[in-house]
């Protein structure tokens, strides 16, 4: 997808790609190493990417959030086990909110962040810090 749509920007002398990738691409869980390793690959490609294609007028940029409230983290969030793990790894002791994404996605998408690339920011209560 992002091959496909960088074509367009390259034409255009401009663009913003926002990859999303994971706090797990850097500080995976256990049992989720098939998880972590694509998103470790997302991360790759990311700084590959921004270096590649930064005289194309293209910033490449990613989003690594932890745990956030969606349907797809509902089976954690109801396991006793799985959601003190999670807690034990989110020094914010909760789960992100949707809305708390918007911020850095208008931020990441917008002029204002043109001298940004090559970065995996993390959206994730704490996970990367410890």
């Amino acid at each position: 997808m992002t091959q496909a749509v960088g074509q367009h920007m390259f034409k255009a002398k401009s663009g913003r790609i926002i990859n999303i990738s994971s706090a797990m691409g850097e500080s995976p869980l256990p049992f989720q190493t098939h998880y972590a390793a694509s998103k470790g690959g997302i991360n790759a490609m990311t700084k590959g990417l921004a270096q590649e294609w930064a005289n194309r007028g293209v910033t490449v940029n990613a989003i690594a959030p932890s745990y956030f409230e969606t349907d797809m983290t509902e089976a954690s969030r109801e396991n006793a086990n799985a959601n003190a793990l999670i807690m034990s790894k989110t020094p914010l002791a909760r789960y992100g909110k949707v809305e708390e994404l918007v911020g850095l996605v208008i931020y990441l998408a917008c002029d204002n962040s043109s001298f940004m690339t090559g970065a995996v920011i993390p959206l994730d209560g704490g996970w990367s810090a410890g």
